[in-house]
């Protein structure tokens, strides 16, 4: 911008570089979502029959725990399925890694270690409202968690994942609100 002040040259050059980010990424027709938001529909009322079932059999901890797991493994199944054949595992092999091995190699794997514990949590509560949006919550704020520096989600979500640090390894710091975050990014030097 030749001839503006500095300031507004360097606001100008953003705000392009924002909106050329935007077109880039955006659609120019809308999506349907009506696939979508009918599946997530049907994930989020799959939990309650479960969860209230666990409760009436009095399930113990870790019998919850291997329901939690069975139902994350049903819900990857399809990209477990794709890495199993592209590592040439066989069934049987697969069983037996899902039954012995897996629940201590989900520890290691920091998103999807979340969203095992986060799913266990809220089974453990059969009176949890699910709703489909919980999909998006669980998923996207268990893989920021996992690898992001600072996470600002939702209550629900934030405090579940505040309820599983102990059983996972280190993530980001969770808040609440934007104006937590904006003040941990000014405790680290970090300012606009």
């Amino acid at each position: 911008m030749p001839g503006a002040p500095p300031d507004l040259a360097q606001m100008l050059t953003r705000v392009i570089a924002i909106s050329a980010v935007y077109s880039a990424v955006l659609e120019d027709e809308p999506l349907d979502m009506r696939e979508g938001k009918a599946a997530a529909e049907r994930w989020a009322r799959a939990f309650p029959p479960l969860a209230k079932c666990m409760r009436e059999q009095r399930m113990s901890a870790e019998n919850a725990r291997t329901n939690a797991r069975a139902r994350l493994i049903a819900d990857q199944r399809e990209d477990i399925a794709r890495a199993a054949a592209h590592a040439d595992v066989m069934q049987k092999r697969f069983a037996e890694w899902v039954a012995d091995e897996f629940p201590e190699e989900l520890t290691q794997m920091p998103y999807v270690a979340r969203l095992g514990e986060v799913l266990y949590l809220r089974l453990r509560n059969a009176d949890e409202k699910w709703e489909a949006n919980d999909l998006n919550d669980m998923n996207f704020l268990c893989a920021a968690a996992a690898y992001a520096d600072i996470t600002v989600g939702e209550k629900k979500t934030i405090e579940y994942l505040r309820r599983v640090e102990p059983r996972v390894r280190p993530g980001s710091q969770l808040c609440q609100r934007l104006k937590d975050a904006v003040e941990l990014l000014s405790a680290r030097g970090i300012t606009s």
